[in-house]
């Protein structure tokens, strides 16, 4: 059995922050916190957490609690950082829903015109799933990814580095090869990914303010880099809890959507949670609930409980060191515990 990435270790350990801060609510400052009723618990734990710079919690299409900290407001944008890698696995589902990508099991050699035998037995399926076999070790630390993505050529950085398993066999986290999504998407669509996304995505379910990063080789990152406001993590939310579907429009095929948030890993992961990786998603099943999770670094997370019909969404302070990082990602778990105890949803 493979353990999970270790940024996501504690899935929903009970662990408490230590830093608190200022808070108001989105819809009266000064009146504080009348947009908690029934979530008293919640707003108390993240009042208390470190570096947590909003709560939103959503059930049946609407907001029960929307509460942002110390300076930050309903306007303001929030990295994603691995989360991106979520959002991006849906912007190739629009793609192969538009014919613009012909199938799954494509290989990347096919998309990507790149002298490199090995990414003919690499298929847009394999990067989704993360077991394109390259040997990359983002697991414990955060030093090949800052290399990776300082690096002024980030293709070229990853086909340096040798393909250890076979094709589908091994899952290991890599941002290198999701970007490598981002690639190919702009030369299928021949827009940049940040204009396909807003064309098909991001416009067609409400999002207008949004910042992606884009790489010295001019492509936008597929790994991270991705900022939006916390009320569109929700809608993003939504938009998978509803498979594919925004105010009756279909978005994203169910198809791709059904694929994207079930269990995609070739071995089990060492979790008690039934923890695994889908198409850019993570997957489980914390405290006996089936939930899919976009998540980033340090505590970024857009977190879905279809059964329950609720989506959360929580933010922090991204930047900051990677034990810093491991414990606010921890104390969203907590949240996230608290928000499934209230019982507000369902």
């Amino acid at each position: 059995m493979r353990r999970p990435h270790l940024l996501l270790t504690g899935y929903l350990l009970l662990l408490i922050g230590c830093h608190s801060g200022t808070s108001h609510s989105a819809l009266e400052q000064s009146e504080g916190d009348e947009d908690v009723k029934g979530l008293e618990k919640v707003y108390a734990i993240a009042k208390e957490a470190q570096n947590v710079r909003s709560v939103l919690v959503s059930v049946n299409g609407a907001l029960v609690m929307e509460q942002y900290f110390d300076t930050y407001s309903p306007d303001s944008l929030d990295h994603q950082r691995s989360g991106t890698k979520s959002i991006m696995a849906s912007l190739i589902g629009i793609a192969i829903d538009r014919g613009m990508i012909t199938h799954l099991d494509d290989p990347v050699s096919s998309y990507l015109n790149v002298k490199d035998e090995r990414l003919k037995t690499i298929s847009i399926r394999h990067l989704l799933s993360m077991t394109s076999g390259f040997d990359w070790d983002e697991e414990v630390s955060v030093d090949e990814y800052n290399a990776w993505v300082s690096s002024g050529d980030q293709l070229g950085f990853l086909l340096k580095k040798a393909v250890i398993h076979p094709p589908g066999k091994v899952w290991n986290y890599n941002s290198a090869t999701m970007h490598l999504l981002s690639m190919i998407l702009t030369k299928v669509s021949g827009m940049s990914t940040l204009e396909f996304a807003k064309q098909f995505l991001f416009e067609p379910i409400g999002i207008k303010q949004v910042s992606w990063e884009r790489l010295s080789s001019g492509f936008y990152n597929g790994g991270a880099g991705l900022q939006l406001r916390p009320r569109d993590m929700i809608k993003l939310g939504e938009l998978h809890a509803n498979v594919g579907q925004y105010a009756g429009q279909q978005v994203v095929s169910k198809q791709f959507i059904e694929a994207a948030i079930s269990h995609q890993e070739p071995e089990p992961f060492e979790s008690d949670e039934n923890i695994g990786y889908g198409y850019g998603w993570w997957v489980g099943e914390p405290n006996g609930v089936k939930a899919f999770l976009a998540r980033g670094y340090a505590g970024q997370i857009i977190a879905v409980f279809p059964e329950k019909d609720l989506v959360v969404a929580i933010t922090h302070n991204w930047r900051v060191e990677v034990n810093t990082a491991i414990a606010q990602q921890k104390q969203a778990f907590e949240i996230l515990a608290a928000i499934l105890l209230e019982e507000v949803a369902g």
